[in-house]
């Protein structure tokens, strides 16, 4: 089985997985059903799935995570003065369950965010920098779009580039411990342009990422 944690206003995970019978997309609501458990000392960690069963990680193959935190606008059911508290609560409580897990985690959290690298663009941009790769300077760049899954980079359909842009696409990705990222460039420089830690399940993209859980 594959769990998904995503945004309750993250559309992606469903149309991506539509007819996966082992994937779970788990919104923040689903923090509130009964099922949970993590007992650090025993290591057991059980998951409530949203059809209404419960599974032991045990039974997991791999975690795509793509909710940063938990909000408090995403739980409207609880009281508005005890919304900010309950949502780092549970921001708190599935940093701690993945860290636990023992299966592969796609995009873990930093500390600061359950997904990837807690950073801003500029962040992003900076850490490229300094790795020696080239930061766009164009003023009104032509973006193209790459995204990285695991030790392969894909392209949009009809997208040319030289082998360079992936490889320090690649390269980024590694070094800052992402294993799936969207890479905007510039077409002309082949530049970065901008990152997103939860970009468009296209297809090829949602393909690799359930072989990458798969087959581990």
């Amino acid at each position: 089985m594959i769990a998904v944690f995503a945004s309750a206003a993250d559309a992606e995970p469903e149309r991506a997985f539509a007819g996966h019978d082992d994937v779970a997309v788990i919104r923040p609501a689903d923090l509130s059903r009964s099922g949970w458990r993590w007992e650090s000392a025993r290591e057991r960690v059980s998951l409530p799935m949203p059809d209404g069963g419960v599974l032991d990680a045990t039974d997991l193959s791999g975690v795509l995570t793509r909710m940063p935190r938990v909000r408090a606008a995403e739980l409207p059911y609880v009281h508005h003065d005890d919304r900010e508290y309950v949502a780092a609560e549970m921001t708190a409580f599935v940093a701690a369950l993945l860290a636990a897990l023992e299966v592969p985690v796609i995009n873990r959290g930093d500390g600061a965010s359950l997904c990837g690298p807690h950073w801003t663009g500029q962040h992003w941009r900076r850490r490229a920098a300094r790795l020696g790769h080239p930061v766009c300077t164009c003023a009104n760049p032509e973006p193209t779009e790459m995204t990285v899954i695991g030790h392969e980079c894909a392209l949009l359909a009809g997208t040319a580039v030289t082998e360079s842009a992936p490889a320090w696409a690649l390269a980024l990705a590694r070094v800052t411990g992402v294993d799936l990222l969207g890479v905007t460039i510039c077409a002309a420089e082949e530049a970065l342009i901008a990152t997103n830690v939860r970009p468009c399940l296209t297809p090829t993209v949602t393909a690799s990422v359930l072989a990458l859980m798969r087959r581990t």
